[in-house]
């Protein structure tokens, strides 16, 4: 537990909510005093509890019911402070709405900055999607902010592109008073350098990110020399915590906060982070990490707290503190998050600032623009090709087509780039599922969450079979031999599962990370080195959000300002209706001595049956989650099943018949592949690099005239 002293201000200072509350003690009497720290985390827009994709309330959520927990806290306890660890600006559609499709009027503030306006926030740090929109939104919306916005290892780019001055304010000195003491509170913020990669679109050459820990301790002397009595670290970060030490502090530094607190546990007393969209205390992923107390919230002491995601929490620390001499001293501190309950109230300060803005997005999604024949949904996406995942691409594919038809690139032939989005990364019940039927905006916001830009790649094969391998890291390595139950999907967000559209691909979940791809084919030819692609994308992606090889910018040969999902809108209009397709990947068939299973959300139970899907099962549930088990054997039986009867026709055939019937026996090979769940791969034959890659590009141009 931090034990800490460190010299008192007598500086005179307004009391943090209400009037000062005296403890019938002399200031050079020791007293003792509780602090609470307050902090919502990865709001994303978040402000009502209302989920847009689906178009119906969500009562777990939204920043107007975690105010009403803000202010149960200050009713209990005049001694608190409130921050937001940023991510605030994108996310839920009405984010958008205010950035894109009905822009702000001139006086008009941002809807997430008017409600949290409402909230008397002590400090606000930046997180990496405050600048989806571009600098001048973001500019825009803070105009309007009555709270400190604070960062201080972002800076402006000098000539040189070399860190200048800073572009945010680095730190606060907040003069506070506790039961009547006046006390000096620094609070530092810190956000992922990465952001200027991930962002390298808006940013490159204008921001220059430098590392967290440097910046920590570059600041730390600073904020002691000006008479902190406390230091509380504000990180926009904290991934991959439950790894501990054996996480990697990479150039993007998501994964700082473990090291940082191991480094600096003398000289920190709270820390209140975000990036994660979890919580902590309390994800079981931080259970038996050394390092980390995931009962009482502390990290190498220091007490911290991480408030989940689109105000589902509260985080609130609570510091004990001794007042002696002039001297404010820690004795011990914890922290918990509170949920927000289904009866939670919604603050009504919160909707009666966004009502007008809340409206307009409700009425904005529920515009009909076509029909689906089939479900689209993402809880199998992660296991197996999916049509939502497919539409996607298809729509990137479709626009893509008509942007490189002017440009020097036109004769390439076009792949496309996509995820699964909201395939559970925060939980259990994040999930697209949209039924038969109508197809609204608020659907197509609900297969593309993310106000991404359309970007497009050049790579060669070679280079697009790297891009898979390391979307294959979406799997743990499965070993046949072992009895015991094996978890087929690994820790990597469903984000950065990319699926190759305009491919046929094998993924052997047995073989290491980075040789798990096997017969990659483009129109029936293997994907060599020689061949060239323009891969549809993402800014974030193209840009090098997610660190994949061969896309850090360089690569790039479009870059737009068309929103991905805007493409996504206009194909579903043009085409009308969204029919059922054919899979262009799947994992590998093998025999297991044990149950591979993997989590997703506990409807995909019913979609197993409208589906008619054998190669997945219901297991049971465990901790929210749906448990579900893999059957490689019912691919295998499959697999053999098309391979018999293909081999019956051919021995059925009559001998002058044999070339024509062998031809038939090949397509007849790829469509059964196709049907059940491309089992086989079709295609496999070995020719020469030179006559493959002509017939690639002759494939290509005809494929370019009949997309659909």
């Amino acid at each position: 537990m931090l034990l800490k002293k460190i010299a008192g201000a007598a500086v005179a200072a307004s009391l943090l909510l209400g009037s000062p509350i005296g403890i019938g003690k002399t200031h050079a009497e020791e007293s003792e005093h509780k602090l609470e720290i307050m902090a919502t985390t990865e709001i994303h827009a978040h402000l009502m509890p209302y989920d847009y994709f689906r178009d119906a309330p969500d009562e777990q959520l939204g920043l107007a019911k975690t105010y009403t927990l803000v202010k149960q806290v200050r009713e209990h306890n005049p001694n608190t402070l409130l921050f937001n660890t940023g991510d605030n600006l994108q996310g839920a559609i009405i984010g958008e709405h205010a950035a894109i499709l009905r822009p702000l009027a001139e006086d008009e503030p941002n809807p997430i900055i008017a409600a949290m306006n409402e909230m008397n926030y002590d400090a606000v740090n930046i997180g990496n999607h405050e600048f989806d929109f571009g600098l001048d939104f973001m500019h825009r919306s803070f105009e309007d902010a009555n709270f400190p916005i604070i960062n201080a290892n972002l800076y402006h780019a000098d000539e040189s592109g070399k860190p200048g001055e800073n572009y945010f304010t680095p730190y606060v000195m907040l003069d506070r008073v506790i039961d009547g003491i006046p006390i000096k509170i620094g609070v530092l913020g810190v956000a992922p350098p990465g952001i200027t990669i991930w962002h390298a679109d808006k940013l490159a050459g204008k921001i220059v990110g430098e590392p967290v820990l440097d910046t920590v301790e570059k600041y730390l002397p600073k904020i002691k020399a000006e008479g902190a009595d406390l230091i509380i670290v504000n990180l926009h970060g904290g991934k991959r915590l439950e790894d501990g030490k054996n996480a990697t502090i990479n150039d993007r530094g998501e994964h700082s906060l473990y090291f940082l607190a191991e480094k600096y546990k003398d000289d920190i007393d709270a820390i209140v982070f975000g990036h994660e969209q979890s919580i902590f205390p309390g994800d079981e992923d931080y259970d038996e990490v050394e390092g980390l107390d995931n009962k009482n919230g502390l990290i190498h002491g220091i007490p911290s707290v991480m408030g989940g995601f689109a105000g589902d929490h509260l985080g609130v620390i609570e510091l004990k503190l001794v007042h002696n001499e002039g001297k404010w001293q820690v004795t011990g501190g914890s922290s918990r998050n509170v949920p927000v309950e289904e009866t939670t109230e919604a603050a009504p300060e919160i909707v009666e600032a966004v009502k007008a803005r809340h409206e307009q997005t409700i009425d904005y999604v529920r515009n009909s623009i076509g029909v689906s024949e089939v479900p689209l949904n993402h809880f199998f996406s992660r296991v197996q090709d999916s049509r939502a995942t497919q539409l996607i691409n298809l729509a990137q594919v479709w626009k893509g087509e008509q942007i490189l038809s002017r440009t020097e690139y036109k004769d390439l032939p076009i792949l496309s780039l996509a995820p699964p989005f909201r395939a559970g990364r925060s939980g259990p019940s994040e999930y697209t599922n949209i039924a038969p039927g109508p197809v609204s905006v608020s659907a197509i916001a609900d297969l593309y969450m993310y106000a991404n830009t359309l970007y497009i790649v050049k790579l060669n094969g070679r280079q697009v079979i790297d891009v898979l391998e390391q979307s294959a890291e979406n799997f743990n390595q499965i070993d046949p031999s072992l009895t015991e139950e094996q978890e087929l999907l690994s820790a990597e967000p469903p984000y950065n599962f990319d699926q190759v559209y305009g491919l046929r691909y094998q993924i052997d979940v047995t073989k290491p990370v980075g040789q798990r791809i096997i017969d990659p084919t483009y129109e029936g030819q293997p994907v060599t080195e020689q061949m060239e692609f323009a891969v549809v994308t993402n800014n974030h992606r193209a840009s090098g959000g997610g660190n994949f090889p061969h896309m850090d910018g360089t690569n790039t040969i479009y870059a737009s300002d068309d929103a991905n999902r805007d493409a996504l809108i206009e194909y579903v209009t043009e085409i009308g209706t969204i029919a059922a397709g054919e899979p262009g990947w799947q994992i590998v068939p093998v025999n297991t001595a044990g149950p591979v299973v993997f989590k997703s959300s506990p409807s995909g139970r019913e979609a197993i049956q409208n589906a008619g899907l054998t190669n997945v099962s219901y297991v049971e549930e465990r901790d929210g989650w749906g448990i579900y088990r893999y059957h490689f054997e019912d691919l295998l039986a499959q697999a053999s099943a098309g391979s018999a009867q293909e081999t019956e026709e051919a021995a059925a055939s009559e001998p002058a018949e044999q070339a024509g019937a062998q031809a038939q026996a090949d397509e007849s090979h790829k469509t059964k592949s196709d049907t059940l769940l491309y089992a086989l791969i079709g295609g496999g034959a070995v020719v020469a690099a030179a006559v493959a890659y002509l017939l690639f590009r002759r494939r290509a141009n005809r494929k370019r005239q009949s997309l659909l």
